[in-house]
């Protein structure tokens, strides 16, 4: 189950930033729903939908609801193997989990205990540390210990009058299935069960459940010095975090707090989430066969962004204060430092942060639909004409992709970023025993003897982004069962002009001769005027734009076919010798019993990223 669900969220996620159908019904779809001016609905017609929104208070910042939970239990009965108990969920309706303005400041503040307790604190020094040399191990060792001093610093901060906000869950069940709500309401009473921790079960004004004490936090795998755990200690011997369950009619609610008084139960509608203007958003939505919305606050997308991008920060900034430490003794470790700082500044940029909320839905019609609006910042595309959705749903077609120009997006200059790669690698192996550095030297040789091909290619392909002036498509298609190779691509763009075409061609020619010999199996790059080509066995795409073409404001189409990709892989490994295609042939497999084609599409509207995806079971 875990396997399947990774791959199919993987994705997608790979619908958002390059999202197909024939004719572009996907893209065509998107713009008629960004077009659609939503009838109001009434509090009544969205609880009749998304009930346990009832149950969420009208100050709710950010939230996620699932509705027809017995039909999804139903779903996933038939799609996995049977799961014990789960068609109880058949006298449920609907899901809510919410957090409110506050607790999403509170959340803010206790963001440093988040980090600190995070697994990347120790891993990188661990790694590092067991094959150091005794100058590095010492360095590691200091840097370590400044660390643990901030942290404990950031924690006695974090932890000054401790305060959490409600966070709610509602669930709701149809008409008859009050009892299980009852039985369910009892399951916080038995989780402390499963800890030996002293935990204070409490029953307050109708809720249930335990508290946990402030002072009962193990903060032992922080390692802080005595200081600052004794300070931290004494800062929490007050706090309490309660969970506590009660039922209200059709609805349990579940609630993890602080205070229990801050507590909110609406008594109408018009206190509730299903107020809430955010919802007006979903309101063109809801009719549509409806079953999950969600939305996050752009306060709560930052939020998450800073913990996501915080293992990576941690790692980076913890080894340019070790190389800065060794710096004075050694010019490697000198460069080192720079190099890291300057390939993380590199990853910041590629990965921009969101601008603006977050919205989803997902709705059911022909096929499962799921909508997803980001910021777009100061990206957008250009118009232009998408000259090859027909070739989404070709019989021998496995992944299809083709955009309008994308403006805005940040471009790394490749061979800046290969100097900081090979300044750390330097950096690094003079850091290390001489077993381990003879084996990172045997690495960076490697790097060195491909540098030519990667920086050719890299500055060719960011060439081809830079200057795409028309549509850019790719096309993956299986190939017939006589034939040698496993499959065929094809990359084609439409460019500025014919210089810039020329240019970005003789980077990839130039790239891919210095990859290896010429060999039949080499892609090979051709050009037409202000057209590149660049493929792998036959040209499916070709030099020339087809008769037919679909003219779009701006936007992008992307079709991955299951059981096309499943051939494709089996032949790319008849054997079954690659464990790396063995593994991807698996999850495509077992993904495919499910899921038989992705098609989707993105384009701007406003300041808004709209991507819709349409995902198709087997038979439908």
């Amino acid at each position: 189950m875990n396997k399947r669900a990774l791959f199919s969220i993987a994705l997608s996620f790979l619908a958002f930033p390059v999202l197909g159908q024939q004719g572009g019904e996907p893209l065509t779809k998107l713009q008629a729903l960004n077009a659609e001016a939503p009838t109001p609905l009434s509090l009544k017609a969205r609880e009749r939908v998304f009930s346990a929104l009832g149950a969420l208070p009208a100050d709710t910042d950010s939230f996620m609801v699932v509705n027809k939970l017995g039909l999804l239990a139903g779903k996933v009965q038939a799609l996995v193997s049977p799961v014990p108990d789960l068609e109880l969920a058949a006298e449920l309706d609907s899901l809510a989990v919410g957090i409110t303005t506050r607790t999403v400041q509170d959340l803010q503040r206790l963001q440093p205990l988040f980090q600190v307790l995070s697994a990347a604190q120790d891993e990188a020094a661990e790694t590092w540390g067991a094959q150091a040399n005794a100058a590095a191990a010492r360095a590691i060792v200091a840097v370590q210990r400044e660390q643990k001093a901030a942290d404990g610093d950031k924690l006695v901060q974090a932890t000054k009058d401790f305060h959490l906000a409600p966070i709610y869950l509602a669930l709701t069940a149809r008409p008859g299935g009050e009892m299980l709500l009852q039985q369910l309401s009892v399951l916080p009473l038995m989780l402390p069960m499963s800890t030996d921790a002293p935990i204070e079960m409490t029953v307050r004004s109708g809720w249930r459940g335990f508290c946990v004490h402030g002072s009962m936090l193990d903060l032992s795998a922080a390692e802080l010095a005595p200081e600052h755990e004794n300070q931290i200690q004494a800062n929490l011997q007050k706090a309490r975090l309660y969970v506590l369950a009660r039922t209200v009619g059709n609805k349990l609610l579940l609630v993890i707090c602080s205070n229990p008084d801050e507590v909110k139960i609406p008594a109408r509608y018009a206190d509730s989430a299903l107020a809430a203007p955010q919802m007006a958003a979903f309101d063109s939505i809801l009719p549509r066969n409806a079953w999950a919305v969600g939305y996050s606050s752009p306060t709560v997308v930052k939020l998450r962004e800073e913990l996501d991008f915080f293992d990576y920060q941690y790692a980076a900034s913890f080894m340019e204060r070790v190389f800065l430490r060794l710096a004075g003794e050694n010019e490697a470790c000198a460069a080192a430092a720079t190099a890291v700082k300057s390939l993380l500044a590199a990853a910041s940029q590629v990965l921009p942060a969101q601008q603006g909320a977050e919205r989803v839905s997902v709705w059911e019609e022909d096929a499962l639909y799921v909508h997803l609006v980001g910021g777009a910042g100061a990206q957008h595309f250009a118009p232009a004409a998408l000259r090859y959705p027909a070739r989404a749903n070709a019989p021998a077609t496995v992944f299809y992709a083709e955009s309008t120009p994308v403006k805005g997006t940040p471009l790394l200059d490749i061979p800046a970023l290969l100097d900081d790669v090979e300044a750390v690698q330097r950096g690094y192996t003079a850091t290390l025993q001489p077993a381990p550095a003879r084996e990172m030297e045997s690495a960076m040789q490697r790097l060195q003897q491909y540098r030519p091909a990667m920086e050719l290619l890299g500055t060719g392909f960011r060439e081809w982004h830079a200057n795409l002036a028309g549509s850019g498509a790719l096309l993956l298609q299986e190939t017939a069962p006589d034939s040698p190779l496993a499959f065929e691509f094809s990359f084609r763009g439409e460019f500025a002009d014919e210089a810039a075409a020329a240019g970005t061609a003789r980077l990839l020619q130039n790239g891919f001769a210095a990859a290896g010999p010429a060999t039949s199996l080499r892609p090979t790059v051709e050009t037409t005027g202000n057209t590149v080509l660049l493929s792998y066995g036959a040209a499916s795409l070709g030099m020339a734009a087809p008769e037919s073409s679909l003219h779009v404001p701006g936007g992008a189409l992307f079709s991955l076919n299951l059981p096309a990709l499943v051939r494709m892989l089996e032949k790319m490994d008849p054997h079954a010798q690659d464990s790396f295609v063995q593994e991807v042939l698996e999850n495509a497999r077992e993904t495919g019993e499910y899921l038989e084609r992705v098609d989707a599409a993105a384009c701007i509207s406003g300041d808004e990223l709209h991507a819709l995806i349409r995902l198709q079971n087997p038979g439908k």
